[in-house]
């Protein structure tokens, strides 16, 4: 049972993933089987709702690893939510889920750099790395103890104990963490946050499941007074370090198996919050949701903005102004009104029969996904008076991808975007076919012709450079060889170039698991993936890769950086520093600080 506030980290180079592309969501917990830790704590991640300067709306919030990509925007907020199941994820938040906080053995600050190993040992011992907030704090745990440490090392802050040992959720997000503790088999707990600036553990809610932290980490929007059975709760906003708090909607769905898809979702909008939500008892297939905007500086006065809205199907433009929503009455039409309210203008319709919307406010554009089962493309000429001019993008694609095809993102660029078709099963469910289109260059003129990149190609999280130039890729896929919540795929590595319709070759050894984009065409990812035979409960990724970096303009495996460490790494918000660790029970297991090459 998936629920409560799911929302996305706005960045401008978003990859908006539905279901098979990359498996992205935009909440991390209750029920989602990934990964412990995510590639970056600053991820854009793509489910119902998300804010645009990369934003888009997807059919599915899915889990996985996440998506690494560039510098969280103004607008857009992340959530995170409890996983009763001792698993975890990591998307718009990287963390995960230990029933002690940590590893068994014990670690120190560290300070210097070990022989043989690159970059500055920040933590010696055993260690199990939970993120890098974005004020640069290493986030960690090491016996009973959650702490963080100073990227550039010093003495380690305390931020949980956890000597009961009993099971916690443990999530990072912009300058915040974010502890579950006491969670029950309805995905209900405690919820506590910490950071730098207010530099204690703040007790929310005893009966919490999600929570939305805003881009500049000073205000959150959390559920509260959910019942036992974690279907019905209120949402409240309030400061992060928990003054102000101040009920935004009560008595509303938190379900998410109740239609259409009525479980609040939120999204922090420069000084708004928006929250849609659906009234306990009204979450029937023919009830619509109801997005209202949240004025924090008023006293967090509540304004709605529409009434008939699909449940989360709706995202900010990148001015900061607008909520652009998909509605039900036109059906499936989508609507623009300014956060501070007004009058909605229907603007284009018949998005759907799953809707993804990414909107562009400053280049004056949307994508939207068409009741045909294709793609759209509005130019809107004027944020008050939209005049949309709509073009097919997909052309004589449409017939065949129907509700098989999903939405792997746009391009930071703004200028392509890349789709999936079809299914096979691997283990896990991947594209049969992977296609990058380019947009019409003039409104209302008619789109390039299709790229398409490969056949059973899985695009990863993040998976354009920063500049939209390339696009990375892996075929060749197996399985990963892990079991349960992380199990997963590795391939080889590719790196598509939107402008020539070629692919360059990075390596083409299957057991590449991850890739990082960074500055321009550059990248980071690892190779050589084998299980961690030691690891027996799934922390740190359960299993080790060698850490290189590389550039998508050479067909080359690049730099390598480290071999043998913990297969999940993070990047600083400034992408100048890799942090990674290492858990192979000998002299130099730790956690290390290198300067991106």
């Amino acid at each position: 049972m998936k629920r409560a506030i799911v929302t996305a980290i706005v960045t401008t180079a978003a990859l908006a993933a539905a279901a098979s592309c990359s498996s992205s969501s935009s909440s991390v917990g209750p029920g989602d089987g990934g990964r412990d830790g995510a590639a970056s704590s600053k991820t854009s991640s793509t489910g119902k709702a998300q804010s645009s300067s990369g934003a888009a709306s997807s059919s599915t919030p899915v889990s996985s690893s996440g998506s690494s990509s560039a510098m969280t925007s103004s607008s857009g907020s992340s959530s995170v939510t409890p996983s009763s199941s001792g698993g975890s994820s990591a998307t718009s938040a990287s963390g995960s889920s230990s029933s002690s906080a940590g590893a068994s053995s014990s670690s120190s600050s560290g300070g210097g750099a070990d022989a043989g190993m690159q970059g500055t040992n920040i933590v010696a011992g055993t260690a199990r790395l939970y993120g890098v907030t974005d004020d640069d704090y290493v986030i960690y745990s090491s016996g009973s103890t959650l702490s963080a440490v100073p990227i550039a090392g010093g003495t380690p802050v305390t931020i949980y104990d956890n000597t009961a040992g009993t099971p916690i959720d443990v999530f990072v997000v912009h300058d915040v963490v974010i502890v579950y503790s006491n969670v029950t088999a309805t995905y209900v707990a405690s919820l506590s946050v910490w950071s730098h600036a207010i530099d204690a553990l703040n007790l929310l809610s005893s009966t919490a499941n999600d929570i939305a932290v805003s881009p500049d980490s000073a205000h959150v929007v959390y559920t509260t007074n959910v019942n036992t059975g974690g279907t019905v709760g209120d949402v409240y906003g309030a400061a992060t370090d928990g003054s102000g708090a101040t009920p935004l909607v009560t008595s509303v769905v938190m379900d998410s198996t109740a239609a259409p898809d009525c479980f609040p979702y939120a999204l922090f909008d420069g000084s708004y919050a928006v929250v849609s939500s659906c009234a306990a008892g009204d979450a029937g297939a023919s009830t619509p949701a109801t997005v209202s905007s949240f004025d924090i500086a008023g006293s967090w006065a509540a304004t709605a903005l529409v009434t008939n809205a699909i449940g989360g199907y709706f995202t900010v433009d990148s001015s900061g102004h607008d909520v652009v929503t998909v509605g039900v009455d036109p059906p499936n039409a989508a609507a623009i009104s300014t956060v501070s309210g007004g009058t909605p203008t229907t603007f284009f319709g018949q998005v759907g029969p799953a809707p993804f919307l990414y909107v562009s406010r400053s280049s004056g554009f949307a994508v939207f996904s068409e009741a045909t089962g294709g793609l759209g493309y509005a130019s809107i000429a004027d944020p008050t008076a939209p005049s949309p001019v709509v073009s097919s993008m997909l052309a004589a694609n449409d017939a065949g991808l129907g509700s098989a095809a999903w939405v792997c993102g746009v391009s930071p660029d703004e200028t392509h975007v890349a789709y999936a078709g079809g299914l096979q099963n691997l283990g896990i469910e991947i594209p049969s076919s992977l296609t990058v289109q380019g947009f019409p260059t003039t409104p209302g003129g008619a789109a390039p012709a299709p790229l398409t990149v490969f056949s059973g190609a899985y695009v990863y999280p993040g998976g354009w450079t920063a500049d939209g130039s390339y696009l990375f890729y892996s075929t060749s896929l197996q399985p990963n060889g892990e079991s349960g919540s992380a199990a997963g795929m590795t391939g080889t590595l590719s790196a598509f170039n939107v402008t020539t319709g070629q692919s360059v070759a990075i390596t083409t050894n299957p057991t590449v698991s991850m890739g990082v984009p960074f500055t321009g065409t550059r990248f980071a990812y690892d190779q050589n993936f084998q299980v961690n035979s030691k690891n027996t409960n799934g922390w740190n990724g359960a299993g080790w890769a060698d850490l290189y970096f590389a550039d998508a303009t050479t067909a080359s495996e690049g730099t390598l950086v480290q071999p043998g460490v913990d297969a999940w790494f993070y990047v600083t918000r400034d992408y100048s520093n890799l942090i990674y660790s290492v858990t192979r029970g000998g002299s130099t297991d730790g956690v290390y600080v290198v300067p991106a090459p």
